[in-house]
């Protein structure tokens, strides 16, 4: 019964959160619904405990799926040098270069935790990038590449952190030996993802064509298939983070061709409540739990002084890897794309491949 008072109080601080940034425009919405949550967990008596398979089954499976399926379809294409470069390789790099850096600031945290400290620091998060776009002239290229990137790096990093766990639990880490593996795992979550939705569309269009259109059952479905690919890809030992989104993104590329506007209309309007409503719970769900993970990081510094440290040098050597890692990948993709038009005749480029 605690846990159900708490989430109810937590969705009254989503609402009130939502309220409050509307009146405080210059106050991003996850601050507020951060300050909220932090205000729960200190002024109420209930403790939520967080079982991780429900967290990704019930809030990051939703939300990846709807991140990529609301992803712009022309610019997932027409930046897609520039996004899995972003999405996969400068998470993977920020993992194989923060880990042992973690490791080195922080006394005796083991290499794997350290790892998977790092996989969880590797992504950006779509939502604050929404917010702070909101606030500046932000070019829509770039804005582009940010949210596909947003969307992606939650998957790989997920992937990233789920073995860097398995090893902290007691594996052995091998890199060779785990490539198979998270190719695998990759590659089948991705294709569980796409044909899930894939299977989702011939159930709609066989209902339509014989039954005739239901809205209700329709949106019921397209509610149903993140869940049912995350658990489909998790009952084969792949990643179901990636088939989320990878069902979200064939959502993204179908879903106009087997129903109705008024329908399309409808599901938009339902899935923007499920994802404003689950965005703001985790935020909320973060601030609750922030003041134990603060106090914990806090013994472990052995005070302000250390904590503060740890978080600036931390901080600063994400920032530098991030533009290290994006001039260096932008230039290589611009050469690329230099060499390919010199082929076809030299004609100039823009700057975004």
């Amino acid at each position: 019964m605690n846990d159900a008072t708490l989430i109810i109080a937590m969705l009254c601080a989503v609402l009130a959160g939502s309220v409050l940034a509307r009146a405080l425009p210059a106050i991003p919405a996850p601050l507020i619904q951060i300050a909220l949550g932090v205000a729960l967990g200190a002024f109420t008596p209930f403790e939520l405990q967080l079982n991780p398979h429900i967290f990704f089954l019930l809030l990051v499976a939703p939300l990846l799926f709807v991140d990529g399926w609301h992803l712009p379809k022309d610019a997932l294409f027409q930046y897609r040098n520039v996004i899995i470069g972003l999405a996969l390789g400068l998470v993977f790099l920020t993992v194989a270069v923060m880990g042992p850096v973690i490791a080195w600031l922080v006394p005796g945290i083991p290499l794997p935790v350290a790892f998977a400290l790092a996989a969880a620091l590797a992504p950006t998060d779509p939502l604050a990038i929404g917010a702070i776009s909101r606030r500046l002239n932000v070019p829509p290229a770039l804005l582009h590449v940010l949210e596909g990137e947003g969307l992606l790096n939650d998957a790989s990093a997920l992937v990233c952190l789920r073995f860097a766990i398995a090893v902290a639990l007691g594996g052995a880490f091998d890199p060779v030996a785990l490539a198979p593996d998270f190719l695998i795992m990759a590659l089948g979550g991705a294709g569980i993802g796409v044909a899930t939705t894939w299977g989702f569309h011939q159930l709609n269009t066989q209902f339509a064509r014989r039954l005739g259109e239901d809205s209700s059952a329709d949106i019921l479905l397209s509610v149903l298939v993140p869940f049912i690919a995350y658990l489909a890809a998790e009952a084969v030992h792949a990643s179901g983070v990636l088939a989320a989104a990878s069902a979200g993104i064939a959502m993204m590329i179908e879903a106009p061709r087997t129903v109705s506007s008024g329908t399309r209309l409808r599901r938009e309007a339902v899935w923007t409540m499920v994802q404003t409503t689950l965005n703001g719970f985790v935020f909320v769900l973060l601030g609750q739990q922030l003041l134990g993970i603060g106090g914990r990081a806090l013994a472990a510094a052995s005070g302000w002084v250390g904590l503060a440290v740890w978080i600036v040098a931390i901080s600063a050597a994400l920032l530098l890897l991030r533009f290290g890692w994006n001039i260096i990948w932008l230039r290589l993709t611009l050469f690329r794309k230099r060499q390919a038009l010199r082929e076809v005749g030299g004609y100039p480029i823009s700057a975004w491949p």
